[in-house]
Parts: C-alpha cells; sequence; structure tokens
C-alpha cells in the first residue's frame, strides 16, 4: 500500500525525519519497503501483514504511528448536512443471507452534478496508486484509502423497484460488471441486487448497469460489510482481485461502516452539489461489539522476557487504543472492532512487546535439560531413505494435493479426502497412495529423453475410513529403463528394470 506523507499529516502531526519514521513503523510490524516519491510528494510503499487489514488505510497507519510520535490520532470530520427529504422515500434495504452479509449502509444524495475532482484530491489519488475518475468515484475510492471502508456508488434512476436486496446468486445469474466483461454467478456467491436482477458483486465489483455516468443526478452510497471468506471466495473463482476485495478480504471494521458512508455523501454535496436524504438506511442483522480479552501480566513477562508492570502493560495498550484496565491483577481488555486479529492473551502479549520494542527485549539462549533428537518414525525413515539411495535410487518429493481421479483409478475413491477450496480441478483432494505420483514422474522424465529412472518417496498419504481421518507414512518407489545401461562390462539387458529387479531391491 502507498501512504503519501502530505495526506498522512492530515491525521497526525510529527517532526521526525521520515527514514526514523519508517524504521520506527517497521520495528512496530508494519514494514515500510521503501520511500519514493509521487505527485512532488514523498510517499511509504509498507507491506501490510494478512491478519492486519486495518492498516489498509490512512487512519490506520496514522493510529500506528501515533505512539511512536508522540502524539494522538486525529480523526477526519464527518458531519453531514442533511436537508432533503426522508432516506426511506427513495430507497428499501433487505439483507437475505445475514451470514454473508453483517450490515449495510445506504444513503441518498440527490442533485448531484458529475464532474472532474478538485486537483488536491486527484493528486491524493494518484500519489496513492489510484486514477482519478470523477468527483462520485473518486470520493468513493478517497474514503475508501481513508478509512479503509471499501464503498460503490449506484445510479439510483438505475436501480428497479428503488429496491437493494442482499442475496446469494441464483444459478445460471450473469451480470456485466463495470470492466464491461460478462460474468457467470454461481449460487454461492454474494450479489447486491434490485428488484429483479443482480446489479454487483459483493465486496468485488460494481455492475455496468447501474453505474455511475455522465447523466447520473441521483446516488445511492453503499457502505458494507461483508463476511471475509465469501469475498475471497468470489473474487478467486472469477478471477477478480480489486482494491475493494483486497480489503474485504483482510477484514473490514464493522463498526466505521456508517461512518464511512456520511463521510462520502458529505465530500460528494461538497464536490458534487444536491442535498443529502436525511437519515441512513443501517441494516444490521450481526451487531459486532468490542469483546473482552484477558492477560495475565507475569505470562506477558515470562513470553518476552521482560520484567514490566502491569501499569506500564497496560499503558501501552492503551496508546494503541485497546481500552485496558487492570482487575485482580489482570490485564482487561476491551477490543476495538478493528483488531479483529485480537482474539487471546497471546495476541496481548504480542501487542505489549511490540509496544515495548523488539530491539528492546533482552536476548537469551533457550534452557535445554536434554540433548535433542530425532523421533522414533524419523530416525525409520532415515534409514530407509539411505537404503533406497545406497541401491541407486533418487528421492524425490511430490505434492500432497492430486486429482481425485487418481483415487478411482486405484480403487480407492471411498478414502479420499476432498478440499472445501481447491486451487484448481485438478487439485482437488489429498493423495491416497503415493504411486500415481512417482508415474507422473516417470512420464515427465520420459519425455525429455530419460528412460532409466529409479525413484522413490517417503511421505504421507491421507485417508477418511467411517468418517475418520489418518495420515499414514507410507513408502513406494517407481523404476522404468535400466540401472546399468551406461556400464561398459555388461550386456545392454542385464539389470533392466522388471518385476524380479523391484522384488530384489524390497
Amino acid at each position: 500500500m502507498k501512504v503519501p506523507i502530505e495526506w498522512l499529516r492530515e491525521y497526525l502531526d510529527f517532526t521526525c525525519p521520515l527514514d526514523e519514521l519508517a524504521e520506527k513503523l517497521t520495528m512496530a510490524g508494519l514494514e515500510v519497503e521503501e520511500i519514493t516519491e509521487a505527485e512532488g510528494e514523498p510517499v511509504f510503499d509498507v507491506k501490510v501483514t494478512p491478519n492486519r487489514g486495518d492498516w489498509l488505510s490512512m487512519i490506520g497507519v496514522a493510529r500506528e504511528a501515533a505512539p511512536l510520535v508522540g502524539n494522538k490520532l486525529k480523526m477526519p470530520e464527518s458531519d453531514l448536512k442533511a436537508t432533503g427529504p426522508d432516506v426511506g422515500s427513495f430507497i428499501s434495504i433487505e439483507i437475505l443471507d445475514p451470514d454473508l452479509c453483517g450490515r449495510y449502509v445506504g444513503v441518498v444524495v440527490r442533485g448531484v452534478k458529475v464532474g472532474p475532482s478538485p486537483d488536491w484530491m486527484c493528486k491524493r489519488l494518484a500519489a496513492a496508486g489510484m486514477r482519478p475518475i470523477n468527483n462520485v468515484v473518486d470520493v468513493t475510492n478517497y474514503v475508501m484509502l481513508e478509512l479503509g471502508q471499501p464503498l460503490h456508488a449506484f445510479d439510483l434512476s438505475l436501480l428497479h423497484g428503488s429496491r437493494i436486496i442482499v442475496r446469494r446468486a441464483r444459478a445460471g445469474e450473469r451480470i456485466v460488471s463495470i470492466d464491461n466483461t460478462q460474468r457467470i454467478l454461481e449460487p454461492d456467491m454474494l450479489v447486491i441486487a434490485d428488484s429483479d436482477r443482480p446489479v454487483a458483486i459483493a465486496g468485488v465489483m460494481g455492475g455496468a448497469d447501474s453505474e455511475i455516468n455522465d447523466q447520473t443526478q441521483d446516488i445511492l452510497i453503499e457502505s458494507a460489510n461483508f463476511a471475509s471468506t465469501s469475498i475471497r471466495r468470489t473474487s478467486k473463482r472469477l478471477g477478480m482481485v480489486t482494491e475493494s476485495s483486497y480489503r474485504f478480504e483482510r477484514g473490514v471494521d464493522p463498526s466505521v461502516t456508517a461512518v464511512a458512508a456520511c463521510r462520502a455523501a458529505e465530500l460528494i454535496r461538497k464536490l458534487g452539489g444536491g442535498e443529502v436524504a436525511r437519515g441512513i438506511v443501517d441494516v444490521r442483522p450481526r451487531p459486532v461489539e468490542p469483546w473482552i480479552v484477558r492477560a495475565r501480566p507475569e505470562r506477558v513477562n515470562a513470553v518476552l522476557g521482560t520484567d514490566l508492570d502491569a501499569r506500564t502493560m497496560a499503558a501501552y495498550l492503551n496508546g494503541l487504543d485497546i481500552e485496558t484496565s487492570i482487575a485482580d491483577g489482570a490485564l482487561i481488555s476491551k477490543v476495538p472492532t478493528f483488531r479483529q486479529d485480537i482474539t487471546r492473551e497471546i495476541d496481548l502479549v504480542e501487542e505489549v512487546g511490540r509496544a515495548y520494542g523488539y530491539h528492546n527485549l533482552p536476548m537469551t539462549l533457550p534452557e535445554a535439560t536434554q540433548q535433542g533428537k530425532d523421533s522414533p518414525e524419523g530416525l525409520f525413515g532415515n534409514r530407509l531413505r539411505r537404503i533406497l539411495i545406497s541401491c541407486g535410487a533418487q528421492e524425490v518429493l511430490t505434492h500432497s494435493m492430486v486429482d481425485s481421479k487418481l483415487a478411482e483409478l486405484a480403487g480407492r475413491s471411498e478414502q479420499v479426502v476432498r478440499l472445501r477450496n481447491p486451487l484448481s480441478e485438478d487439485l482437488d483432494s489429498m493423495r491416497v497412495t503415493l504411486i500415481p505420483n512417482l508415474l507422473g514422474v516417470i512420464e515427465r522424465n520420459q519425455s525429455y529423453g530419460t528412460t532409466d529412472v529409479n525413484v522413490f518417496e517417503i511421505g504421507k498419504v491421507y485417508h477418511r475410513t467411517n468418517g475418520e481421518l489418518s495420515e499414514p507414512l507410507r513408502v513406494a518407489g517407481a523404476m522404468s529403463g535400466s540401472m546399468w545401461r551406461s556400464a561398459w562390462c555388461l550386456p545392454k539387458e542385464a539389470l533392466s528394470t522388471d518385476f524380479y529387479l523391484c522384488k530384489g531391491l524390497v
């Protein structure tokens, strides 16, 4: 993610040199890979870990940097001036699949004039790696980069029945996305529909039939919170990775849904005119509230190797916006909804360690009461490996995920362990035997002209028997050609591969 420094300063005051701030962020876990320049301003190029979706925003980076520079985060103003009729007279929203959509907010802005965005917004978007389009679309992208909440703007006049229905796609449904590509939808994909058709692929991309155009005047702003697993599954199956899907896959704060919609509506009103309808439509079938996680100070010190008191630990956590108090000698943390990665005591230990500074942690060697050694299974595998290599065989390592049809050919289809979300159709199950993989190795070698092949593999196979899963260790070998074809003192047919040669090795 690209973080324009001029934009970052809007939410956080700091005077330290940029390379110093970059080093502090990197040591805290938010790696700054390089400092570049765009639109005449310095830009941080940061690497965000998959569990920290809250870092995919300017506010998230500013919140992380605030305790490092000793200043407080400044949130953007979201004072919405709504003067129009009630929003309920323009749109109704219904969520039919609450397991995939926990919250959906709609705000209506009427009488908007679509046009180019002001220079300051275009420069910020370009510096962050996004192409300016028009004032409405640019505002949705701007707020997404600012708050981390993906948004979408519909042309309200193009929504049939003045309805929004969040549901799973129906078999055979299609949609033309805003990149003018027809997408075939599957029944487990979540879509945003009007009264009779899909108008957007939830969390991924909007549809061309309801997108903003030069004639658009009335707008519905969508701000929603979708299940990350659903968005990831849809994104992979359709081969579509967007800024929106990238954030939803990593988790979006459900508490910012309405804030982002109101922020976008006010910016659109300022930049495109029009009036904002009074109120918002906020459908929230699965409210998410902050949760409590407890940590023992002695356990924190034991894991980190430190000697911190409970008050110091609480101060570190409060500095990270994790509201923490001390009760009966334990740390009681009220975890905010934007920190979906904190669920256990060890997560709080990590946060204390990050705030204290990894570079400040003492370096000690672990104490060992006895010398380490391999397991009996490992010792047996090493011995077997040496024997087979001494017999002229070469060890290979093949993939554990295979085509389920291979098990059917082996007559063991009832033992197959199938994958819920396979990478591809030919990698949809775990192997039940090593033999097909070894035959594949011989086939590939022979296709390159190598006819003398003697290989083996020691590895686990995966069985399902009477509902129980097992992973037994197996060894298998495969041979072709001759073992001694290149020997000058032996006839060509000597030790050619046959059943008796294989039996002799065994």
